[in-house]
């Protein structure tokens, strides 16, 4: 039987994904290209089956509605069958969400934007204007993702890296990150204005932002509120109230010391 083949990592975390045919395959050629990267021993594999009778006995469901299986000892393997679509995109979110949880990080429903050496994460529920920022996002201001941003601890410090879960301003053109130096929790106003938030309130509102996709997600929410926790007593978490103007980024630069 034939055996096609991908892998690629997303903030650092390695994913490979297995299957007979080449059109799940392609579907990431298609879309992950600048993610791809050889990897001998993936964080997490992925096989893709032609039917239920080919998920091994020793995988349960964690997702009947993305039809993905895991490894009852875990181990980082999974399974997917789906009889009508398979949601690729869905799936990879589904797996970051939650190794990224293991690995001292967050899935962030937020807009990354990257300045020099430092990166910045403007976040709110849908509506807030996250896309609106990314779209206004002018040089030196590189957009990481207008919709999902991944943040892990690394060296005691976070960093936020792009990732290939995008909203309405499209697929971004690099995988990278930064050291991250600033968060935003975004007001539409008829204004500009920047309020520093205490402990708990920046902690609450990253809260609200996390991505836990699934079943079971409560079983992650106390891992994922330690490291929100830890994450605001490292980065500094703002109420940013902005008009939809270029002139955003000249706020900014006064009231916060960038680096280059």
């Amino acid at each position: 039987m034939a055996c096609y083949k991908t892998s690629f990592s997303v903030a650092k975390i390695s994913f490979s994904f297995n299957a007979d045919k080449p059109t799940h395959i392609n579907w990431f050629n298609n879309g992950y290209g600048k993610y791809f990267c050889r990897i001998e021993k993936p964080d997490i594999r992925v096989q893709i089956v032609p039917s239920l009778n080919n998920v091994p006995g020793d995988f349960v469901s964690v997702s009947k509605e993305l039809g993905l299986y895991h490894h009852k000892k875990g181990l980082g393997s999974y399974a997917a069958f789906h009889k009508e679509f398979l949601p690729l995109g869905d799936i990879t979110r589904f797996l970051a969400s939650r190794v990224i949880i293991e690995k001292d990080g967050l899935l962030l429903h937020a807009c990354g934007i990257k300045r020099g050496k430092d990166t910045f994460l403007f976040c709110g529920p849908s509506g807030a204007g996250k896309t609106t920022v990314a779209k206004l996002a002018i040089k030196p201001w590189e957009v990481l993702s207008d919709e999902t941003v991944a943040v892990r601890k690394l060296s005691d410090n976070f960093q936020a890296f792009s990732t290939p879960f995008f909203g309405d301003f499209g697929k971004v053109t690099k995988n990278t990150g930064a050291p991250l130096k600033a968060i935003f929790f975004l007001n539409k106003a008829r204004s500009f204005g920047l309020r520093q938030l205490d402990l708990i309130s920046a902690v609450k509102k990253l809260a609200q932002g996390i991505f836990l996709i699934g079943n079971n997600w409560q079983n992650s929410m106390e891992d994922a509120l330690r490291i929100a926790e830890s994450l605001a007593r490292k980065v500094p978490a703002y109420e940013l109230d902005f008009l939809p103007e270029v002139s955003l980024w000249k706020y900014l630069e006064k009231k916060i010391s960038l680096g280059e």
